[in-house]
């Protein structure tokens, strides 16, 4: 019998949170998400490709209206939570949740 284990790993440090989660992720053209995600600051196209990218294919037009209305709208918000080393989850839940 195959069991799967799961140890609970908790830990403060975000770094260690994704390297740990990240391993249990796969993905084709993961090159997309390396090229958009290393960056500095995010531009419209690098959202845009990573939605895309995760969802598989094209976006339909119900999800990318919903994109354009609840994420790429905010980019300024979203790059300036990207360029800072400690998470506002305030203003994050009030923006995306």
């Amino acid at each position: 019998m195959n069991l799967l284990y799961f140890k609970i790993n908790k830990s403060d440090d975000l770094e260690t949170f994704i390297e740990f989660w990240s391993k249990l992720y796969s993905y084709s053209n993961e090159f997309v998400y390396k090229n958009a995600i290393s960056k500095k600051q995010f531009e419209i196209a690098d959202i845009q490709n990573l939605f895309v990218w995760k969802n598989g294919m094209k976006l339909s037009d119900l999800k990318q209206k919903s994109l354009e209305q609840k994420i790429l709208s905010k980019i300024q918000i979203i790059n300036f939570l990207k360029s800072t080393q400690d998470v506002d989850l305030v203003l994050f839940k009030n923006e995306f949740l």
